[in-house]
């Protein structure tokens, strides 16, 4: 889940000192949500100037609550005068990707669990027990999907190598006896590999 800061404008309050909701309203997008203030132009590229509180100002609810909104006779109200201020939980940030919304559930499993091994079980397992709705989809990323592309590369890399070693060896023996032979080898340094790994 995350972790929201929540603010109720208090209409009362507000009025005693000729403010309005909007005018606290104001003070909260642009302090934390920001406001366009300029575009820079630098050659073909345009870059949005944006006005915010910097990010720890941004997440001290104390600081938020000493933010001063100007009253219309000049006097400067703290934002705590005029509006409730408190960080809720709630459910995570929808974000979007591919042009599609998403929302991430992270896992974190026990150190020494083999990801290649826990993914295959976790997906029978959300598939035995969740229906998904039309237009929802599932993915599976981080260190599974990094594992995944890398497993997918060496199949195309590991027998492009040992034909380029292949080619190299018969261009330098002129036989392909002796290439075979080499090549034969190929397995038993593996399993060699595999045990000193191991």
């Amino acid at each position: 889940g995350g972790r929201y800061i929540v603010v109720h404008s208090d209409r009362a309050k507000a009025a005693r000192y000729g403010l309005s909701v909007a005018d606290v309203n104001r003070l909260v997008e642009t302090a934390i949500g920001g406001e366009v203030l300029t575009t820079a132009v630098q050659g073909l590229e345009r870059f949005p100037v944006d006005l915010r509180y910097p990010r720890e100002l941004r997440q001290s609810l104390s600081t938020l609550m000493e933010s001063r909104i100007a009253a219309p006779d000049g006097a400067q109200i703290p934002l705590a005068q005029v509006a409730d201020l408190r960080i809720e939980g709630g459910p995570a940030m929808l974000t979007s990707d591919n042009s599609r919304l998403n929302s991430w559930i992270y896992i974190d499993p026990k150190p020494g669990t083999n990801i290649g091994a826990y993914v295959p079980r976790a997906k029978a397992a959300i598939a035995k027990a969740v229906r998904l709705p039309g237009g929802y989809t599932v993915s599976w990323v981080g260190q599974y999907q990094v594992m995944e592309q890398a497993a997918k590369r060496l199949e195309l890399v590991i027998p492009a190598v040992i034909l380029l070693i292949a080619l190299l060896l018969y261009f330098n023996f002129k036989n392909w006896v002796e290439v075979a032979i080499i090549l034969l080898t190929l397995p038993l340094s593996l399993v060699g590999g595999f045990w000193l790994t191991y």
